[in-house]
């Protein structure tokens, strides 16, 4: 849903998380999927809570494998508010660039090339961000990100 533009609905889902997910390892998917939708929302005192509660749990969770990527991309994100609010667009960039597509799967690529997008706009390069705009056109379907780009 939210990768869908449809952040109201992806929030109402929060309630059942808790509901039906009320061990460590729902809690921790819960906590990821929030930081998503704060990362997007520029919502820095919430990507710290979030960050400071998944902290936690990874001590229970010990997540592994896509989760674990998923988790160490998620702690980038107040880094990545606060270089974008600084002006350091070319740290940013570079930050987008050496996630590379750890997560193997296109959802994570478009996201990731169109932050590139942005970073890469925003430092007035005009080609390398047409380069990245034409990926999320391509790849993008009917995400917002696509949307965005257009």
């Amino acid at each position: 849903m939210f990768y869908a533009g449809r952040r109201e609905d992806a929030e109402k889902i929060f309630p059942l998380f808790v509901k039906y997910c009320p061990d460590a390892s729902g809690e921790f998917k819960y906590e990821l999927l929030r930081m998503t939708i704060a990362f997007e929302q520029n919502n820095e005192q919430q990507l710290q809570r979030s960050c400071d509660r998944l902290r936690q749990l990874e001590m229970m969770v010990k997540p592994k494998g896509k989760l674990w990527t998923l988790y160490q991309d998620r702690l980038r994100y107040p880094m990545l508010i606060q270089l974008e609010k600084s002006g350091q667009y070319e740290e940013l960039y570079h930050i987008w660039q050496q996630t590379g597509n750890r997560q193997h799967s296109r959802l994570a690529e478009v996201v990731r090339q169109f932050h590139l997008y942005r970073a890469a706009e925003a430092m007035g390069n005009a080609e390398l961000a047409e380069q990245h705009k034409r990926y999320v056109l391509t790849y993008g379907g009917t995400l917002w990100y696509r949307t965005y780009v257009e």
